[in-house]
């Protein structure tokens, strides 16, 4: 229909990897109706191209109602759609391309019992992941380096509004070791660890 405008759409979709994104705010900077972006994005989804990501919630419902974030499946499309094929540490988004690494990963591994979600507080506060198995909680922090056994805020915001969480994972290039926050055991480990689900998250399979 308007291939100037989906164009606009996948760029900013490659711009805005893993960042929360409002359907209502993209089709006003795109100049779309709200409707025919989810149609766009409906269509990216179905052909593999972009997977969204929901907010995690106890309350269903409120899952539904929030923003959303998007992952380009494809590493080499979005660098053409950002015109930056530099690698590494030396790219402005090594973070988003760690996080997206981590999304892509774990989404091709889930079983019929389990979802992906991310969680963000009224404050700000944010998990980049929530593994749900059989609606159970694991909580998962991205990041592209990590000193030591200190607990990210937003990881820390989590287990204070679920106190039940048993355990949770925070995946870097560098930290490994354990901690406790409470009831709940905090596993730091590496980033290639997703790679196998069922030991990353073995206690809860």
């Amino acid at each position: 229909e308007n291939i100037r405008a989906f164009n606009n759409l996948l760029y900013l979709l490659a711009e805005r990897q893993g960042s929360l994104i409002s359907i209502h705010s993209l089709a006003n900077e795109i100049g779309l109706t709200s409707r025919t972006v989810e149609k766009y994005l409906t269509l990216l989804e179905n052909t593999y191209t972009c997977f969204p990501l929901g907010s995690y919630s106890k309350n269903i419902g409120n899952e539904l109602k929030k923003s959303r974030k998007f992952f380009l499946y494809d590493f080499g499309i979005r660098n053409t759609l950002l015109k930056d094929f530099s690698a590494g540490r030396s790219r402005k988004d090594f973070g988003a391309i760690n996080e997206s690494f981590v999304f892509l990963n774990l989404l091709w591994q889930l079983r019929p019992n389990m979802e992906l979600r991310f969680w963000r507080d009224k404050s700000g506060n944010e998990v980049d992941f929530v593994l749900l198995v059989n609606r159970r909680p694991t909580p998962i922090e991205v990041k592209s380096t990590w000193p030591d056994a200190n607990i990210p805020q937003g990881l820390k915001a989590f287990l204070k509004r679920y106190p039940d969480t048993h355990q949770a994972f925070v995946l870097s290039a560098n930290y490994t070791g354990t901690a406790k926050y409470k009831n709940t055991q905090i596993v730091f480990t590496k980033i290639t660890d997703c790679l196998d689900l069922q030991n990353f998250v073995k206690e809860q399979i």
